[in-house]
């Protein structure tokens, strides 16, 4: 705690100098001062925060991370193992955002075990970032905006506000992903098709 504190008396004058430096400063120099301040302005605990975020690097951890505004999840665990490719775990459940004092809570609670986990959560840019709640953790796990979106069926896809492509059509699941096609869904777009 007292460390806690000393950090935000170093930070504080830092943020006012670099505010004072900004007001000062000539409009013809580099702007990504100003490019950093309005990323972190966009943060926000406010949905469009549903879709597909993935972290492949994320070892161990969480690799894959659907929010779907019905507000259910699909989730998928990375883990480590001696020969690759290693096998992931995955859970799926309903979610909920709230606040814990000055923080951003996801709570992700799993349909099969009725496990409950809670993160601190970021959101800005197309990219996730979350952290266990857990006291002194100074890590963020960033999971981006990924593309494809994650899918189980083609319902998966329309609960994610993905953008509509270029022309009538509708979204569909094919092997784990959305995709998109002009004019009708076929059963051979999404191996459906009744074999003889």
């Amino acid at each position: 705690m007292l460390r806690a504190r000393h950090a935000m008396l170093i930070l504080v004058p830092a943020l006012f100098t670099g505010a004072v430096a900004c007001v000062g400063g000539d409009a013809s120099q580099d702007t990504s001062d100003e490019t950093n301040e309005a990323v972190e302005a966009e943060m926000t605990s406010a949905p469009p925060m549903i879709g597909t975020f993935r972290n492949e690097q994320s070892m161990p951890g969480i690799a894959l991370l659907t929010l779907k505004s019905d507000l259910t999840f699909h989730l998928e665990r990375a883990a480590t193992c001696d020969r690759g490719p290693c096998p992931r775990t995955f859970e799926n459940g309903s979610y909920k955002l709230g606040r814990l004092g000055t923080w951003n809570i996801l709570t992700l609670a799993d349909q099969r075990t009725g496990r409950v986990e809670q993160y601190r959560y970021m959101y800005g840019d197309a990219i996730l970032y979350l952290a266990p709640t857990v006291r002194y953790v100074t890590w963020w796990l960033t999971l981006p905006r990924s593309e494809p979106a994650w899918c189980a069926v083609s319902n998966d896809c329309n609960l994610q506000g993905l953008q509509t492509g270029p022309c009538a059509g509708q979204y569909y699941c094919k092997s784990g992903s959305c995709n998109y096609t002009c004019g009708p869904v076929t059963c051979e777009m999404t191996d459906t098709c009744p074999t003889m």
